[in-house]
């Protein structure tokens, strides 16, 4: 059994605050707080695509906590060490995280995070759940520029159902060969089709990325 856990969190940050900032103060808290034992943050560019308060602007962060601490994100950011950022954001969406499946692949320097953040519909069949995250998994089989990778469930209070991350060299190994690549659209896009009759995945989604300077999975 591991002995940390991961979690994620969707910040708001508010109105005259730097993002930036904010991205780096989160980053220090893995310093600072106990069983924290790692935090990535990453600020959202223009072209996220998500509810309201989880979009341009906003950060993503990942926590890596020892696994019997009792902290959500929000719990971590009341801690004292965080002062910083007290007034500076608000949670817009957490989730811990109970990995199905995940893959590390060496990668240096800089790159792209992405994190899908989706709902599986209430009733949907349990078999084409299972079919439908298998079909994710199989995803950095069919391409090339997905690096490291996590797929997991979700666990705490949230909308969300299902995280899928992955690392990417560039932005264009996301918004080329993985948005155009044919396994995607014509597999793995059908669950998301409300048209298709198997379709699992509620239609409101948070699409979200950002540049890490180093491995966040």
């Amino acid at each position: 059994m591991s002995d940390t856990r991961r979690a994620l969190a969707v910040l708001t940050v508010e109105e005259g605050r730097d993002p930036a900032a904010v991205a780096d103060a989160l980053r220090d808290l893995a310093a600072a707080v106990p069983e924290l034992r790692a935090s990535h943050a990453g600020v959202h560019p223009s072209t996220v695509v998500a509810p309201p308060g989880m979009g341009a602007g906003a950060v993503t962060w990942d926590l890596v906590l020892d696994a019997d601490a009792p902290h959500t994100p929000g719990d971590v950011l009341a801690h004292g060490a965080a002062h910083r950022l007290a007034g500076a954001v608000t949670v817009a969406s957490e989730v811990g995280l109970d990995p199905l499946a995940r893959n590390h692949v060496a990668l240096d320097g800089p790159r792209i995070k992405r994190t899908l953040l989706l709902t599986v519909r209430p009733g949907a069949r349990a078999d084409a759940v299972a079919r439908f995250e298998a079909d994710l998994a199989a995803m950095p089989t069919h391409i090339g520029t997905i690096r490291s990778w996590s797929l997991s469930r979700t666990t705490g209070r949230s909308r969300w159902t299902h995280a899928w991350e992955q690392e990417f060299a560039s932005l264009d190994g996301l918004t080329g060969e993985y948005m155009l690549h044919p396994f995607h659209w014509t597999t793995v896009d059908a669950w998301f089709d409300p048209e298709m009759p198997d379709h699992v995945v509620d239609p409101v989604l948070a699409h979200l990325f950002a540049q890490y300077g180093g491995p966040v999975l």
